[in-house]
């Protein structure tokens, strides 16, 4: 569990960079300026926060494996929406589907990880989040760099999450806490 912890936390950093990079392009597509970034980052975020604060009520019906599960589909899900997104509009939804994955798994998981690993990894496990959030970046400036479109870095981090949606849906019930 400890390994796919940090491949979780590595995974889970992913996305933080690629809007950064990759929105000039994609408001260029969408024809608006570059500002309209704030519309999705306030969506994103309101709906990290509800996911977020409830994640503990989601854990004690469903458990922590199906919560990180189901929350790493849900943002497997709102990047693929961003991949695919025909419109300002479009995104901003997906981004209601990104936090809520987002601010679900970070609660779940973090909330798991201070009980069952302790401090020492706890450490190293935010660690390997920012590997994730340098690495994020750095996908999308490569996509770009090789004259794609700015939905191919969405697309990649989207199925790194689909992969980790795929193993937390196989190791749900291994999700067990050892401290209660």
């Amino acid at each position: 569990m400890l390994v796919l912890a940090y491949v979780a936390f590595i995974s889970l950093g992913l996305p933080d960079g690629l809007l950064g990079v990759g929105w000039p392009s994609a408001a260029a597509d969408f024809g608006v300026s570059t500002g309209a970034l704030g519309l999705v980052t306030i969506t994103m975020t309101v709906a990290y926060l509800l996911s977020s604060t409830s994640a503990g009520f989601v854990v004690e019906r469903l458990g922590v494996g199906r919560l990180l599960a189901l929350s790493t589909a849900l943002a497997c899900a709102g990047l693929v929406g961003y991949a695919v997104a025909p419109a300002l509009g479009f995104m901003a939804a997906a981004a209601v589907l990104a936090g809520l994955g987002a601010g679900a798994i970070d609660s779940g998981l973090n909330a798991y990880a201070a009980e069952e690993f302790g401090p020492r990894h706890m450490n190293w496990l935010h660690a390997a989040f920012g590997v994730g959030a340098t690495v994020g970046p750095l996908v999308m400036t490569a996509v770009l760099a090789l004259g794609l479109s700015w939905r191919w870095g969405f697309a990649v981090v989207a199925v790194a999450q689909a992969v980790l949606a795929v193993a937390f849906m196989l190791t749900a019930g291994m999700w067990t806490r050892h401290h209660e």
